[in-house]
């Protein structure tokens, strides 16, 4: 037979259970799960520090995010300008050696013989599109140096972006074919810079 302790009712019990009980609850709060994501308990609710909490975290890991998301695109952009660029210079040699040694008066002279995607002229990173009526392509995305033969030294630029639109970069199509993404220190007159003082003609104009 159990003997009572003294001084202990049933009521002092039941409440004794359930501050035990309210206390593990306490326990499984938000913060909690953070830090023990695999630890079972069942919440109650959440506290309005707990949401606040919880709502900071997810703003910070969306600043993370979003830049690095931003940065990608960006990339992407680029390579697409530099592989049409290093197309316009591939179409340049072929023409080059179909027409002795000289590279057309205009990048128009490529389509559709040399180059059948008028896409070739449009750069990712800018929102006008090329045109094509009369057989002849028009682009303001990209720029032409005319006159030149494929002899150039391999430091020539025959082509380029018509403005920086790669996170202040252009990219730049040199006489041998080869592509680069140059900053503005890159560009100039100056030794050890590239020329693109005569980069000028759009495409079709």
């Amino acid at each position: 037979m159990l003997k009572r302790k003294k001084g202990f009712t049933p009521l002092e019990k039941t409440t004794g259970e359930e501050d035990g009980r309210s206390k593990r609850k306490s326990q499984c709060s938000v913060i909690s799960l953070v830090q023990h994501p695999f630890r079972k308990c069942s919440l109650t609710g959440f506290t309005l520090i707990e949401l606040l909490v919880v709502i900071s975290i997810i703003l910070i890991l969306v600043s993370f995010v979003v830049p690095q998301i931003g940065g990608a695109r960006e990339k992407a952009r680029k390579a697409k300008c530099l592989n049409n660029l290093r197309v316009m210079g591939s179409a340049l040699l072929i023409y080059a050696d179909d027409h002795g040694g000289s590279y057309p008066g205009d990048l128009s002279e490529l389509y559709p013989d040399y180059i059948g995607d008028p896409n070739v002229f449009d750069c990712p990173s800018t929102t006008a599109k090329p045109t094509v009526s009369s057989g002849t392509v028009t682009s303001a995305d990209y720029v032409y140096r005319p006159g030149l033969t494929d002899a150039e030294s391999s430091g020539t630029a025959v082509a380029a972006d018509a403005d920086a639109h790669h996170a202040g970069k252009r990219c730049v199509l040199f006489a041998t074919g080869s592509v680069r993404d140059l900053d503005s220190s890159e560009i100039g007159t100056g030794d050890g810079q590239v020329d693109l003082s005569e980069v000028t003609e759009t495409v079709g104009s």
